[in-house]
């Protein structure tokens, strides 16, 4: 079976306006691969493409297996996988020209594209695809089926399966698995590879000030003929709203090029902005996520989390704050999703319906607790209302607004408390679910584990079971994988708060840079993005 999908049906939105703006690039022009400044195909050539995206600039970059969050998005420029994935979920080749998938043998054979080399020069070969691999999976980030990888050939690996895994291939698609120098890895060791990123990509780094800006520039030795068009790539850390909108509307050095937000506030006005066009969709909701695995925390008590999921009127939040955009969230996996379950399954608002489970529960007369609301991806003023609606019904909540660091260190450290986070909705459900709630065997110890949001339980049984009934399926399976979807909300491991979407406003005079079009794990090309002078 070869290049295996998933066919999901993904709301995209699409919003245009007509252009009248200015160029605000920088107007650097190098001429190289094309007929004066511009290339065979009447792209132009230089200029600066800035960015403004959710990130935070707090991970350093070089080692992909470590970058987790929001800030694997800055990997882009530089770190290049084996395949890609559109926002449907179809994968296609890139750094493996083609694979072969034996659900039999319980392999996975890539045939690697030859004449790709590293920034340093080295080249990018079987061996080195496949330690970058293992290295991944040493760090317990590489989907857990994979028990091994070797290269079979010069341009060839086999990945070497203990059972199927049907999301897999959406796996190979993420910058976490960016291919970079084995040979720079191993002669600088590893501190100096997470400050100093050599990957295949079309742009090398040149700067990065944590927190303030990064600048990739030109890889002129790029194994696309003719590309990248620009000279330079960089993403601009700004976090203030209005700061943002008044950058879009600048021109010269102070200006941006493309502003990717998930505030449904600065869509709308941002469409009354000439000279850019706006695309998005929808990419899943932000939930509050429980310290339930706290057996001394009210948060252990499922009646106390339905209190909460009761306790919040999804239609008054958004009709304040969705701008006309963003939705409710009724349940996990949004409309459009496999695994979407029947209305029955939908979220309600019954303020005393919460009020009576928290007397069931022993907690008549509430409780203390914290939210510790995920930056760059949640409106904090929604976080506010959330807050007061909780107070309504006896629930005292202090809310913390930790920086990206900050919240990584509770996500994956743990908390006490809950976490307002972004649980997006992959094309690939199957690992939206083994994302945020995964469930594997402890060979070591017995019993189970789980990585990800290590302070949050779930019914190990039944989670474990449905996920590997789901995930080793011949393909995706909706009535399968909507058994882990009833799971998460009969027992309200996560309570979904709104949908959000993923929404990137560009100039127009920025061109082919695929936004909106490339999912979660390949977010756009670079190679190909071109603006006009």
């Amino acid at each position: 079976m070869k290049k295996a999908i998933a066919i999901l049906l993904v709301l995209v939105m699409a919003f245009s306006l007509v252009s009248c703006g200015n160029d605000s690039g920088s107007g650097e022009n190098d001429g190289d691969g094309g007929s004066g400044n511009v290339s065979a195909d009447g792209k132009q050539y230089g200029g600066t493409l800035r960015i403004v995206n959710t990130s935070e600039g707090a991970a350093s970059l070089g080692v992909p297996w470590e970058v987790v969050g929001i800030d694997i998005d800055l990997m882009t420029p530089y770190g290049e996988s084996l395949v890609l994935e559109r926002t449907n979920g179809e994968i296609e080749p890139w750094l493996a020209t083609e694979w072969d998938i034996d659900t039999e043998a319980l392999t996975i054979t890539f045939t690697l594209r030859e004449g790709v080399k590293f920034h340093d020069g080295s080249d990018f070969n079987g061996e080195v695809a496949a330690w970058n691999l293992m290295m991944a999976r040493e760090a317990n980030v590489l989907n857990p089926a994979v028990v091994n990888v070797e290269a079979t050939g010069e341009y060839e690996i086999v990945v070497y399966l203990d059972k199927w895994a049907n999301s897999i291939m959406a796996g190979f698609a993420s910058h976490s698995f960016s291919m970079i120098s084995k040979e720079s890895f191993e002669k600088n060791g590893i501190e100096w590879a997470r400050e100093n990123p050599v990957g295949t990509g079309p742009f090398k780094l040149e700067k990065y000030t944590h927190g303030e800006s990064i600048r990739y520039v030109k890889n002129e030795d790029y194994w696309q003929e003719g590309k990248p068009y620009l000279d330079a790539i960089e993403y601009i850390f700004m976090s203030d709203m209005m700061t943002q909108n008044a950058a879009m509307q600048q021109t010269g050095d102070s200006s941006i090029d493309v502003l990717n937000t998930t505030s449904a506030e600065q869509i709308v006005t941002m469409q009354s902005m000439q000279g850019v066009s706006i695309s998005s969709y929808s990419i899943g909701p932000v939930s509050l996520i429980p310290s339930s695995l706290d057996e001394n925390s009210p948060l252990s008590k499922l009646e106390v989390r339905q209190a909460i999921s009761y306790a919040i009127d999804r239609d008054a939040l958004m009709a304040a704050r969705g701008f006309g955009i963003l939705t409710p969230a009724y349940q996990f996996v949004p409309e459009g999703f496999m695994s979407h379950l029947d209305d029955s399954y939908n979220l309600t608002y019954d303020q005393q319906k919460a009020k009576d489970l928290l007397a069931e529960a022993g907690y008549a007369n509430g409780f203390t607790t914290k939210i510790y609301v995920m930056p760059g991806m949640v409106d904090q003023n929604v976080a506010v209302a959330v807050q007061s609606m909780l107070g309504e019904v006896g629930i005292n909540v202090e809310l913390e607004f930790p920086d990206s660091g900050g919240y990584s260190d509770y996500r994956y450290g743990g908390w006490d408390g809950l976490l307002m986070q972004h649980t997006r909705s992959l094309s690939q459900i199957g690992s939206t679910f083994g994302l945020y709630f995964d469930v594997t065997e402890d060979e070591e110890n017995g019993g189970y584990k789980y990585l990800y949001m290590p302070s949050c339980w779930r019914p190990n049984d039944e989670m474990y079971a449905a996920q590997q009934a789901a995930g080793t399926a011949p393909e995706a399976d909706d009535e399968l994988l909507g058994e882990i979807h009833k799971i998460i909300l009969d027992y309200m491991v996560c309570i979904p708060v709104y949908n959000l979407i993923d929404a990137y406003v560009i100039r127009d005079t920025v061109h082919d840079t695929g936004f909106a079009e490339w999912g979660a794990s390949t977010r756009f090309l670079p190679a190909d993005a071109w603006k006009e002078s």
